[in-house]
């Protein structure tokens, strides 16, 4: 297996495969020797790659297993080991608990060093048990536990400054803290002041889905016990204000992520290609798909072959997925295209972003691009997951769903009607056919007119639109009655 060092991995980017093994040469360790020796690990498995400064991965130690976190950038690999470190020292005190340091090693020379801690086989980061189970099965005993954390450090004047679901480890029912180098401090010995606390929980809540807002205030008022809150001048409502514009933050800079290599997607772009797609697609089969995507759609199972896209359900890796091709309808056409951003580009963007407010969509898989001298561009390509379920239309033409489940349908529209007006979104084509409620979930379908509006009368202009035409929808149907409740809290959006 070949080797590499320190250097090589501030070389390598994101393109890192496992295994990976690290030569060390030590020259001082957590045991305090002066030995000079070559020590080798092997990387098992990523968890996640900064490009050119820390890579976080498994490896077996001592006969062990161990997590790895890696420092290689050459000028400030041991400042971001030192921090880790008095990051985990501050937690520990704080009373906090945080996978044990197995060992210490550090390359001078190589201009490196590599902090390995006990691997707790079996733990599940909040965010993973989030997205595979605690958003259909609250765990409310969970989030009260990190909440529980949060407080205690905030009560010893510490934060994490890049606070995020995957930074809360769950072991045995307990929460472990991680990215000890995010770890920040106030002041020593003194709580943590009252805007900083505020703020740091309003982005905490921030990355919940839009309907577990339902939540906060008890949530809230727990944490306001576990703090010497007397005197802060905040409300539930106040709070809760707090944490809708930290979402509106946080979903502005993850859309500046989504046309960029990623730890969860890889970006190529070359004179006649620009791609986006999730890493776990990455095979000699999905290369030969992009290579020829019209010979996917036509191997497919066409489903739409209009004049503005053709809609084919293909297979990749042996997985079913849903392939759209936004067509070039003439010359005039294709001149307006050139310059402007695709249908398939606003769709990823607008189906990740969809997904973050806790709004079910097509999971959004690849992003293609056809160019021609690296900005002109031809045709697009954009690969979903598919929903199984029939639109709503034909749900209403077959009679699938009794007034029980309409009702339902319904309900969960003046949901999204809340969303789309509190984050100013408009959908553009409110057919009931680019809708699927499928498994008690609604999902929003053919996003390429979505818009996120930047001020309250464009917004307003296009929400109406889309309210009337969702009104259309059933006209002269006994669902009418049920859509207009649905609206009742906009009305006066339409008139």
């Amino acid at each position: 297996m070949e080797k590499f060092t320190f250097k090589d991995l501030a070389r390598m980017g994101k393109d890192i495969s496992v295994p990976l093994r690290l030569e060390i040469d030590i020259n001082s360790t957590v045991n305090a020797t002066d030995n000079q020796f070559s020590q080798d690990i092997v990387i098992e498995k990523i968890f996640r790659i900064l490009p050119g400064k820390r890579l976080v991965g498994l490896c077996e130690y001592k006969g062990r297993w161990a997590v790895a976190k890696i420092f290689f950038s050459s000028k400030y690999w041991e400042r971001h080991l030192r921090r880790e470190l008095r990051g985990s020292q501050l937690l520990i005190e704080a009373g906090q608990s945080v996978p044990q340091i197995v060992e210490i090693l550090r390359s001078e020379s190589n201009r490196g060093g590599v902090l390995l801690t006990k691997f707790l086989a079996g733990s599940e980061t909040l965010g993973n048990l989030w997205s595979n189970s605690l958003a259909s099965n609250t765990d409310l005993l969970l989030i009260f536990s990190a909440l529980e954390s949060i407080a205690s450090c905030h009560n010893r004047g510490l934060w994490q400054e890049d606070i995020h679901l995957d930074n809360f480890l769950v072991f045995q029912r307990k929460i472990y803290l991680l990215d000890s180098g995010s770890i920040k401090v106030e002041m020593e010995n003194d709580s943590l002041s009252q805007s900083k606390s505020l703020d740091n929980l309003a982005l905490f809540f921030a990355q919940f889905p839009v309907w577990y807002d339902k939540n906060i205030q008890r949530l809230f008022s727990k944490y306001l016990k576990l703090r010497n809150s007397q005197g802060w001048a905040i409300s539930e409502l106040g709070f809760i204000r707090m944490v809708k514009k930290a979402r509106k933050k946080r979903l502005e800079l993850y859309s500046r992520k989504l046309f960029r290599s990623t730890s969860a997607h890889l970006f190529l772009q070359s004179i006649d290609r620009f791609l986006v797609y999730d890493r776990k697609l990455r095979s000699a089969d999905f290369d030969a798909f992009v290579e020829n995507p019209d010979g996917c759609l036509q191997q497919g199972t066409i489903i739409k072959d209009g004049n503005s896209s053709t809609i084919a359900r293909v297979k990749i890796n042996g997985h079913v997925y849903i392939l759209k091709r936004y067509n070039i309808k003439g010359f005039l056409h294709r001149l307006k295209r050139l310059f402007r951003p695709s249908r398939a580009y606003k769709s990823w963007k607008a189906g990740h972003l969809l997904e973050m407010l806790g709004i079910g969509t097509a999971h959004p898989i690849m992003c293609l691009e056809q160019r021609f001298f690296w900005i002109f561009r031809r045709r697009a390509y954009l690969l979903c997951d598919e929903i199984s379920g029939d639109h709503l239309l034909s749900d209403f033409d077959s009679e699938t769903k009794n007034l029980e489940q309409w009702e339902r349908v319904f309900a969960s529209f003046r949901v999204l009607f809340d969303i789309m007006n509190e984050y100013k979104i408009s959908h553009g084509d409110m057919k009931a056919t680019n809708f699927i409620y499928s498994g008690e979930q609604l999902y929003v379908l053919d996003l390429d007119s979505l818009q996120w509006h930047q001020n309250g009368p464009s917004f307003s202009k296009k929400f109406s639109k889309d309210l009337k035409r969702f009104r259309k929808n059933w006209f002269g149907t006994n669902l009418e009655e049920q859509a207009g409740k649905a609206m009742a809290n906009f009305m006066y959006d339409i008139g």
